[in-house]
């Protein structure tokens, strides 16, 4: 297998100007992304927020009035997140900010928790197409530093967690859990260390937060991804994450040219 570089065969810059044409202008003023990975959550935030739904790219935005967009349709995994968060960048989106679902390795994280990611083991296949990938990735950390300071001086409880990132749900095996708590994991989820190591690449900033649906704890499935109570805490961690968002406006001096 030869070594990967930085000469890719298809720009997403290319892509989404061909794709897009004269649309690519209503992107112009939107530098922030929330991604929305459970479509529920898109549909509340599109019912609650005045807007314009945006389509064309992997995946759907909703243009808010207020400047920030949201991301969601765009399913599950790593390869349909990169693809989207490629465009996106492409776009000139530079600072992106997710809000998912993910399993508990441990007791001491409850289903219910909301967990802000501190970094993320790779096992799925996306990130080795990338220059410079790395198997453990971290989030940005000016951003991941401002998202902890407003939660906490807004007394929303949340813990640190880093996370095992595997795009394979059905063969998480009982190998694979013990490895990963040991190396540091407490949470697994399917996309962020891919988001981590693009967004290096590509010189964008990119957070996670998670709200626990589910746990494998002692090897055992519990599940409450559908509970009343998880969908209702990932919305309001949603919303919160709208707020720090508009609280901590990004300034952006130059773009690239359309």
């Amino acid at each position: 297998m030869t070594k990967n570089n930085h000469n890719a065969i298809l720009d997403p810059f290319l892509f989404v100007k061909s794709t897009l044409r004269n649309r690519l202008s209503l992107l112009k003023n939107y530098h922030t992304v929330l991604f929305c990975f459970d479509s529920s959550i898109y549909r509340k935030m599109k019912k609650i927020n005045r807007g314009i739904i945006f389509s064309g790219l992997t995946g759907e935005l909703y243009l808010m009035d207020n400047k920030i967009a949201i991301a969601g349709n765009f399913g599950i995994g790593c390869p349909t997140t990169i693809a989207f968060l490629e465009e996106l960048a492409a776009c000139g989106i530079k600072r992106f900010v997710g809000i998912g679902s993910a399993g508990a390795l441990h007791n001491d994280i409850k289903l219910g928790d909301v967990v802000l990611c501190t970094g993320a083991f790779s096992d799925e296949g996306t990130s080795a197409h990338y220059p410079g990938y790395k198997l453990f990735s971290k989030p940005s950390h000016t951003l991941n530093a401002q998202l902890a300071v407003w939660f906490k001086k807004h007394q929303i409880l949340f813990q640190k967690a880093k996370t095992w990132t595997i795009d394979a749900p059905y063969r998480e095996t009982e190998q694979k859990l013990e490895y990963f708590i040991k190396a540091g994991a407490r949470v697994v989820e399917m996309e962020s260390s891919a988001m981590f190591n693009v967004a290096r690449f590509r010189k964008v900033a990119v957070a996670n937060m998670f709200v626990i649906g589910d746990s494998i704890s002692d090897g055992t499935w519990k599940n409450k991804f559908e509970s009343k109570d998880i969908k209702d805490t990932s919305r309001s961690v949603a919303k919160d994450i709208i707020h720090f968002l508009l609280d901590n406006p990004l300034q952006i001096h130059t773009r690239r040219s359309t």
